[in-house]
């Protein structure tokens, strides 16, 4: 039997509204994608479509070597891969994430937290392969001096270009995300200032042709980023606790590890390697950024960034602490009382012994005599 009065509503939402985009973004975009695909293979649109999908600027320095430097062209780039990224985000919450979180019957609050951190896990892992592949390739972390070596390094590798590309256009993909994930008022002013910050470095680590050492501190970043995620995600998921402590203890040794390599790496590269090769002034036209303003700016940029993250782990630390010590106060509140509890049962005892006691010390006679007495009194009190 039915219950009466509900129904399952199968009304599709009108086209065009919001909860019609909400829920067929993914196929929005990629038919956007089909478009720019396509017209590569139409003449007329080949070499508009092509400053979309692929990487331009390229140049070739040899036979077997094409090196790629940097433009205007590549914000058209940049554009079609955060809609690659929108795509690739909807694939993941659907087919991963959604199935996950369901199964684990997780409250909402632990559900918006075990997807950030699932989607944010999966793209610091796919940066910590890319760049330490980019490493070993480009022998940056056994010769440091490559690092400012040959600056400004205007002409990058494949792979290096396509690294800072992909990065630049997730987080530019963030800012629609917080519409198609209905994301809630309180928690989009971190999330917009999450992904502006990251934007931010990476952007000017791309733009001034600091690639080479931005590979290395993208690398100890997405590190600690990635430990972090992966030790929230055995926060919401284990239960006995156990794991997860020691998860939290690897991500915290992980985290000021990294603090302490990224401020030395860009005290050695801004103010001591790149000072062989200062010059007066900014030459836009070579891409020479190399004076002693932009220096200067440029480590303390990473210096501040380090240190408002410090500020951030303290905070939570603190707070974690607090949480902890507000139940052992309670407790420790509580024992006088469970003591005075404890103290008026052994007198209420003590009082029923001696009663006992003097009962017993007195003879049958007088016992049976003080009973009578009792009785006596107890029904006058009835008849009165």
């Amino acid at each position: 039997m039915g219950v009466k009065g509900i129904r399952k509503s199968n009304k599709k939402p009108p086209v065009l509204s919001h909860e019609f985009i909400i829920q067929n973004h993914a196929d929005i975009i990629s038919c956007i994608m089909v478009v720019f695909v396509f017209g590569m293979l139409v003449p007329l649109t080949s070499s508009l479509c092509n400053s979309f999908v692929t990487l331009q600027y390229g140049t070739e320095i040899s036979e077997k070597m094409t090196r790629y430097g940097i433009g205007l062209k590549d914000i058209c780039t940049i554009f079609f891969y955060s809609l690659v990224c929108i795509i690739l985000h909807a694939i993941q919450q659907e087919y991963v994430l959604d199935k996950i979180s369901k199964k684990l019957h997780l409250s909402k609050i632990k559900t918006s937290m075990f997807n950030d951190s699932g989607q944010l896990l999966v793209f610091y892992l796919l940066l910590i392969i890319w760049s330490g592949d980019l490493i070993i390739k480009e022998d940056l972390l056994l010769n440091i001096r490559f690092l400012w070596e040959g600056y400004p390094h205007i002409y990058m590798p494949f792979l290096m270009k396509f690294f800072y590309i992909v990065q630049i256009g997730y987080w530019i993909h963030t800012y629609p995300e917080l519409y198609f994930s209905k994301t809630k008022r309180e928690e989009i002013p971190s999330k917009i200032k999450f992904s502006t910050i990251n934007l931010f470095y990476v952007s000017a680590a791309y733009v001034f042709h600091f690639n080479r050492v931005g590979v290395l501190l993208l690398f100890l970043h997405s590190l600690s980023e990635g430990f972090y995620h992966f030790a929230r995600l055995f926060n919401i998921i284990d239960k006995e606790e156990k794991n997860s402590k020691i998860a939290n203890m690897v991500s915290d040794i992980v985290f000021a590890l990294s603090r302490i390599s990224t401020i030395i790496l860009s005290l050695v590269t801004f103010s001591i390697g790149l000072t062989k090769s200062e010059k007066p002034e900014i030459e836009r036209p070579e891409g020479d950024y190399n004076t002693l303003l932009v220096r200067i700016g440029a480590f303390l940029l990473v210096v501040v960034l380090q240190l408002y993250l410090l500020f951030y782990f303290i905070r939570d630390h603190s707070k974690q602490l607090r949480e902890i010590k507000i139940p052992i106060r309670s407790l420790l509140k509580q024992q006088p009382l469970t003591q005075k509890k404890n103290e008026s049962v052994k007198f209420s005892q003590k009082k029923k012994k001696s009663k006992n006691t003097g009962e017993s010390e007195l003879t049958e006679a007088d016992q049976n005599l003080k009973r009578n007495i009792h009785s006596k009194k107890g029904k006058k009190n009835l008849i009165n």
